[in-house]
């Protein structure tokens, strides 16, 4: 294996350029940061989506898991879960087809949850220049979660 020389190292590694060269090196680095920025900008939109669903599921979750301790969903249970699942901007909530009347041990209580939650979706105007609109989106949400009553 041959040692590179100091001469033919300089060479390669030293040599003068010249503006044109140095812009037109740089082209293909502005271009990757600003698709990296524009997907950024989706991957946050997106995963705020996802963040409001899963934690409205998580909710759910929560108070099916009370309801098997209790055999239904109470008058109490039920407002506290119609004001959490408001202040994840869930509108127009119906909870039909929820277990409300106390079952017997061992039997299937359920939660039903559907309603329309409201977002903010980053649009992109051109290349430079994003909206972030001020009107909501509202997608359709619907979660089933059933359980045993053991009490």
């Amino acid at each position: 294996m041959e040692f590179i020389k100091k001469e033919k190292f300089k060479e390669i590694f030293l040599k003068k350029t010249n503006a044109s060269t140095v812009v037109s090196d740089m082209i293909p680095v502005l271009i990757t940061i600003i698709i990296t920025g524009v997907m950024a900008l989706c991957y946050i939109s997106w995963i705020s989506m996802f963040e409001t669903k899963e934690h409205i599921d998580s909710i759910a979750r929560e108070y099916v898991l009370k309801m098997g301790t209790v055999g239904y969903l109470t008058l109490q249970d039920r407002a506290l879960l119609l004001q959490e699942l408001q202040a994840q901007n869930l509108e127009n909530i119906s909870l039909q087809g929820t277990t409300e009347n106390k079952v017997e041990s061992g039997e299937t209580v359920t939660l039903k949850i559907s309603g329309y939650y409201k977002y903010t979706e980053i649009k992109m105007k051109d290349i430079f220049s994003w909206d972030a609109s001020t009107d909501y989106n509202k997608n359709k949400l619907e979660i089933e979660r059933c359980t045993t009553a053991i009490y």
